[in-house]
């Protein structure tokens, strides 16, 4: 039975229509479709009372009636009706006009609620509103209810209200007249409409608001039927994009207006090409003229349900229902239906049906068709032969009339009269039982129904499963056997099938795994197995078995709690199993393993010792004939591995008079004494060489000996027993004191050379620990020289160096140098300390007489400086003090810097000399009261010069002349006399650069008065890091800005 058609059933035919040919957009003021006549009547009939009233409405001071706004629409004065829908009252109309008057009210009034709109005014500075009674009614207001401008912004949508006010606030401001906008109101709780409003801004002649007026139209059922036309065009849009069956809109001609994509799957062509096609065309040739009269039929019918052939782009053809409508707009929509399937399924029906009936007479299986009164009325042969009753015997009997078994009837009756009455067919099994033997038949009941669902017969077939029962039996009895042999197995047993799932994991399984068998399903096995180091082995392994590959391999296996245990496994394909099963034996080695891997790790561990020891190794059997030797064997006696193996021990390292030595001790280790003696052995080149010789039996399983010698060389030991008595011999005549002395209160003394004597005690005195090393120690300098050893473990210092005064017995001071270093523990703790102490009175005198000459040198350089420095002053009184002002500011800028003692002393005194130079500068210069000439300055700047040149063959310990010829040079080079740049000027130039500028400054000159420290300081802090050195300026800022520093002072 053929299915209704899809679209004529979904969709009413107004519905089609509007789906075939969907109207244009409305425009965005206006409803789907454009405006219905009768509201296009009351809009004009509207228009029409606005223009009367407009033309005899009183018009306001200083403008005519027909003034218009500067944005060129009437006035809301001349256009606006009042609160009741008409215009304001011309003051004492004519009897007629107001008759007249009330007529035009009514009708607009009528106009607005079929417009389903309202007008009002607004004025602004008392925020009062005249509303229409339809805005009333629209904004939930009751006739004679008063009306405020904030009642009506309250039912504002809340989401829409400051968008409305922001528009109204725009238009005002900017000098609008008139805006538009549509938006939400709530005029109840649960109440949403949709409204557009055209608002005119009343001014004065002066432009400026004073009210506000204009039109609001309810355009809620607009809204609605917009968004019901966008709903029904997204359906059609939809169900044309989707629809299984072909969608096709032609003309009335049959040219083809759209398709749909199903048309293009069904016809094999684009979308463009069927537009250029008819409908005729989708038609075999053979069936154009059939085609045409169809569509004429559909023409003069409306509608058509047929079912017609059709053919592809490909030239394939087919068979489909035509269902067509005829629509409105003069077109027709035609649904197709592809039917292909279902003609070439009936033709394969008949042929089967012919088949089946051929199948049925020479299939083993029992087949026979009962009808609705049990009478028999079809019998394959295998029935006939299974009853042993011939066809005519059985043919058209009732089942009681067979004369088949009780027994069997009574199975077989029951379960028919249960598929006649449900119409429901059932699988069961018959047992019949002959006497002689037991048969058993898996049975089918099918019922065959006529119209209307009613069962006419029932096909009965029956298969002989007697030996599958007898073969089921023996495999349950085997299967049984097999549980109770996997489920009491010692080793793990699985079984898994081609996708890896689980089917068998017996308990030995679950106690190795942790995992039960139910938790290892996919995808529990997947997660299980991921998160454990060893999933990736596992899982290939899992593929190699599924691959039909037996094997047999060590592996990791994970289990719960994220452990790996180490299992030999064994899988291998159940042959002959159609499910591609896997059997897997798993057996716990990870103990065996441990053991091993410990044994083998054990004996590489003895192997390592043995092949890298420092001794000499080797192994014999009881008769000394050498089995195994190491490298230090080797190396010590010369021989390669080759040449020592298999060759008596004694005959390699103790030929000649020790070789009787060597059979003896071998023959007593053999005997199972362990034996070390020194000796000395020979080594492949004839060399003799002391060692001590350790031999140790080893005992193996049967009681056969095995000898195990180390020697170890002791000629390294004996040299430096040499070198130590040597050196022992060197410290008793040498003057430096060697001490080990340990970490505690008063450096306990552990160790002392011989030669201590020198001092007048005895070793055995000072190491016996009666007396300790602080003993030793000038009292004067005892305690200042432990606090430094103190400070010294707390710095973690491993080596320091000190001076100080010893006491030697006979009461004499001496003084010593004390070069000490620290042992430390394992642990990093202080073991002891040893050290060299040296006697330096002597040096220590020298140094003493170096620093008075020292001293006396320096009063007398000083005395040179100041005699110079003098000489200047009295040549330029007026700046008389200026060079001493300098070198205590320029000391002072030093010392906070931290320069070096002897850099401070070459800043100090290169100040007082800086200006030496100016003895050569005519003093009329020096003293001018005016400002200089440059002829004149270049004179001055002369001095710089000159003063190096009176320095430079001055021996003095300080670069006086340097310092003193770069005093005057700038970083960025503009400088003189050189010009010299920041890493060529000295760091003492520097600071006398800037403590003379700042000095300069703040001073008096006879050619200007002084500008003041505030105006020094500022200009070093304008210069700094571009003509003067950074790190002096902040020197020089702090000294006066946070140290309180004044010139005064220096």
């Amino acid at each position: 039975m053929s299915c209704p058609p899809p679209f004529p059933f979904c969709f009413s035919l107004p519905a089609a229509l509007l789906f075939a040919a969907p109207a244009q957009a409305a425009p965005a003021d206006l409803p789907p479709g454009g405006l219905s006549l009768p509201v296009v009547a009351v809009l004009v009939l509207a228009a029409a009372v606005g223009a009367f009233f407009a033309g005899r409405q009183t018009a306001p001071a200083g403008k005519p009636a027909n003034a218009r706004s500067p944005a060129g629409v009437a006035s809301p004065e001349a256009a606006v009706p009042d609160a009741a829908g008409l215009s304001k009252e011309v003051p004492n109309p004519p009897a007629e006009k107001k008759e007249f008057l009330a007529e035009g009210e009514e009708l607009l009034l009528e106009a607005q609620e079929l417009a389903r709109m309202g007008f009002f005014r607004v004025d602004l500075e008392s925020g009062s509103i005249e509303a229409s009674p339809f805005l009333k009614k629209l904004f939930a207001f009751g006739p004679g209810e008063a009306m405020t401008f904030q009642d009506y912004e309250s039912r504002i949508h809340p989401d829409d209200r400051s968008r409305v006010r922001a528009a109204r606030e725009q238009a005002l401001s900017a000098g609008e007249d008139l805006y538009e906008l549509r938006y939400r109101i709530s005029p109840g709780a649960r109440t949403v409409r949709h409204v557009s409003a055209r608002v005119h801004v009343v001014r004065t002649p002066d432009g400026r608001p004073t009210g506000l007026s204009g039109v609001i139209q309810d355009l809620s059922e607009r809204e609605e039927m917009e968004n019901r036309l966008r709903v029904s065009q997204e359906l059609f849009r939809q169900y044309m994009e989707n629809a299984p069956s072909a969608l096709i809109m032609a003309s009335v001609q049959g040219k083809i207006q759209d398709a749909s994509p199903s048309a293009e799957r069904l016809f094999r062509l684009s979308r463009e090409q069927l537009l250029e096609m008819t409908l005729l065309e989708l038609f075999p040739a053979n069936y154009v003229d059939e085609g045409r009269k169809r569509l004429r039929e559909l023409a003069a019918r409306g509608h058509l349900s047929v079912e017609v052939p059709f053919r592809t782009s490909t030239g394939k053809a087919g068979w489909g229902r035509w269902d067509a409508v005829s629509l409105s707009q003069g077109a027709y929509l035609v649904f197709l239906t592809d039917l292909t399937q279902e003609h070439e399924a009936q033709e394969a029906l008949l042929h089967s049906e012919a088949a089946f009936k051929r199948l049925a007479e020479n299939l083993p299986t029992l087949i026979f068709r009962v009808d609705e009164d049990f009478r028999l009325v079809y019998l394959n042969p295998s029935t006939e032969r299974f009853f042993g009753k011939t066809s005519d015997e059985l043919q058209c009997k009732t089942l009681e009339e067979s004369g088949l078994p009780p027994a069997f009837l009574r199975q077989w009756t029951e379960r028919l009269k249960d598929v006649f009455r449900t119409g429901q067919g059932m699988r069961f099994e018959v047992t019949l039982d002959t006497g002689a033997s037991v048969r058993y038949l898996q049975t089918a009941l099918v019922p065959e129904k006529a119209d209307l669902g009613i069962v006419r017969s029932v096909l009965a077939v029956s298969t002989d499963i007697t030996e599958i029962k007898r073969q089921e039996a023996r495999t349950q009895q085997q299967r049984d056997f097999l549980d109770a042999l996997i489920r009491n197995a010692g080793e793990g047993i699985a079984v898994f099938d081609s996708t890896g799932r689980f089917l068998v994991f017996n308990p030995a399984m679950e106690a190795m795994t942790g995992w039960k068998l139910e938790e290892l399903q996919p995808p529990a096995i997947s997660y299980s197995f991921s998160r454990a180091e060893g999933a990736e082995e596992a899982v290939a392994g899992i593929l190699k078995a599924l691959e039909g590959v037996a094997s047999e391999e060590e592996r990791l296996l994970p289990c719960r709690g994220d452990v790996l245990k180490t299992v030999m496994v064994s899988s291998s394909p159940l042959s002959g199993n159609p499910d591609s099963l896997t059997l897997v034996l798993v057996r716990d080695i990870t103990e065996q393993k441990r053991a091993t891997e410990a044994l083998a790790r054990e004996r590489a561990y003895l192997d390592m010792l043995f092949e890298n020891a420092p001794d000499g190794m080797v192994v014999t059997d009881r008769f000394g004939r050498v089995l195994r030797l190491n490298r230090r064997f080797s190396e010590m006696f010369g021989y390669e591995r080759h040449e020592a193996l298999g060759r008596q021990i004694d005959s390699l390292v103790a030929q000649g008079h020790h070789g009787q030595e060597g059979k003896t001790l071998t023959r007593q280790v053999a005997s199972g004494r362990a034996i070390s003696v020194e000796t000395e052995r020979i080594r492949k080149d004839g060399t003799p060489f002391p060692c001590r010789a350790i031999g140790i039996p080893i005992r193996l399983e049967g009681g056969d000996v095995h000898l195990y010698i180390l020697y170890h060389d002791l000629t390294e030991i004996r040299q430096r027993e040499a070198e130590l008595r040597l050196a022992n011999e060197v410290v008793k005549s040498s003057p430096v004191i060697l001490f080990r002395w340990g970490n505690g209160p008063g450096s306990p003394i552990e160790y002392v050379s011989e030669n201590v004597r020198l001092w007048g005690y005895e070793p055995e005195e000072l190491s016996s620990g009666r007396k300790l090393y602080a003993d030793l120690i000038d009292p004067d300098d005892r305690e200042k020289i432990l606090q430094e050893v103190r400070d010294f473990e707390a710095e973690g210092r491993d080596e320091f160096q000190q001076e100080y005064r010893v006491v030697k017995k006979s009461g004499e001071t001496i003084w010593v140098n004390d070069q000490t270093r620290v042992v430390r523990a394992a642990d990093g703790t202080i073991a002891f300390f040893q050290g060299v102490v040296l006697d330096v009175t002597e040096k220590k005198r020298f140094e003493l007489l170096l620093e008075e000459n020292y001293r006396t040198m320096r009063r007398a350089w000083d005395e040179t400086i100041e005699v110079l420095s003098t000489t200047v002053e009295m040549r330029d009184p007026y700046t008389a003090g200026h060079q001493r002002r300098v070198a205590r500011l320029a000391g002072a800028i030093a010392r906070k810097m931290g320069i070096p003692e002897q850099a401070l002393f070459a800043v100090e005194r290169a100040s007082l000399l800086h200006d030496i130079g100016k003895i050569e500068v005519p003093a009329e210069i020096l003293s001018k009261p005016g400002s200089l000439s440059a002829i004149e300055m270049g004179i001055v700047k002369q001095h710089v010069e000159a003063g190096w040149k009176i320095l430079k063959n001055i021996a003095l310990p300080w670069p006086l002349a340097e310092i003193v010829y770069q005093h005057h040079e700038f970083l960025d080079g503009s400088g003189y006399p050189r010009g010299l740049k920041d890493g060529e000027i000295c760091i003492e130039a520097r600071i006398i650069t800037v403590a003379d500028i700042v000095e300069a400054m703040a001073s008096h000159r006879p050619f200007r008065p002084s500008r003041g420290l505030e105006a020094a300081l500022a200009e070093i802090e304008q210069q700094k890091g571009i003509t003067l050195d950074e790190e002096v300026v902040d020197a020089c800022l702090d000294l006066f800005l946070r140290e309180g520093f004044t010139l005064e002072k220096l």
